[in-house]
């Protein structure tokens, strides 16, 4: 399960960063805006004084325009958006709850604060089709959030929900590190080429992987 430090310890790693000359700071916490002491910790962060530029990655179906702008006051520079795909069959799935209108309607309130933002999204995932994934791609460019999309590969890792369902799912991927996913009744080989080249249709920029991750 998720174990999260207790937020003192950013206040400290903010405030050492800041005496040391550290100009930005990741924060590894895919569930950062979870807590429900998620908008008096941006504040906290806000009243320190803090001047490091702070990136992490966030579920943005709860940030309304107010925890929108206390990410900024935070120092909260750039974000990184887990969509994975809008598709409700497939999310549900995974086990993602949330609604994917909310998530839009948060992307758009972190833009109107002038984060950069980028939603990640993943071909591949059970429940989903090539089809319904190009529809995700469509519904953000539509809804004007085209520039915000990152394609990631799905990764097939050992220990994870979606390992336990490969087979079951008829999932191929490597059978070796990174153990990337190669195709599935919903997404061909063919698909995935299909994808990368619509969403450079769409965007204008490369999603294709040029190198390995780095290990």
């Amino acid at each position: 399960t998720v174990r999260e430090r207790d937020f003192s310890a950013l206040l400290s790693a903010v405030k050492s960063a800041r005496a040391r000359g550290i100009g930005s700071m990741y924060i590894l916490a895919p569930t950062f805006g979870a807590p429900a002491t998620f908008e008096r910790n941006l504040m906290e962060l806000a009243k320190s004084g803090n001047t490091v530029e702070l990136h992490t990655e966030i579920r943005a179906d709860a940030i309304t325009p107010r925890s929108a702008r206390l990410m900024k006051e935070a120092g909260f520079t750039s974000l990184e958006i887990g969509l994975q795909t809008l598709n409700p069959a497939a999310l549900e799935k995974i086990g993602r709850k949330g609604d994917p209108s909310k998530q839009i309607a948060g992307i758009r309130n972190l833009l109107d604060e002038g984060l950069d933002i980028k939603a990640g999204i993943i071909a591949g995932l059970p429940g989903d089709t090539a089809d319904e994934f190009i529809g995700t791609i469509d519904t953000l460019d539509g809804e004007g959030l085209g520039e915000t999309i990152e394609l990631y590969p799905l990764m097939v890792l050992p220990g994870t929900k979606i390992r336990q369902m490969a087979e079951a799912e008829k999932i191929a991927y490597q059978k070796k590190p990174p153990y990337l996913f190669l195709e599935s009744p919903g997404f061909s080989r063919e698909d995935i080429r299909r994808i990368r080249a619509h969403i450079e249709d769409v965007t204008g920029f490369t999603a294709g992987v040029r190198s390995l991750p780095d290990f």
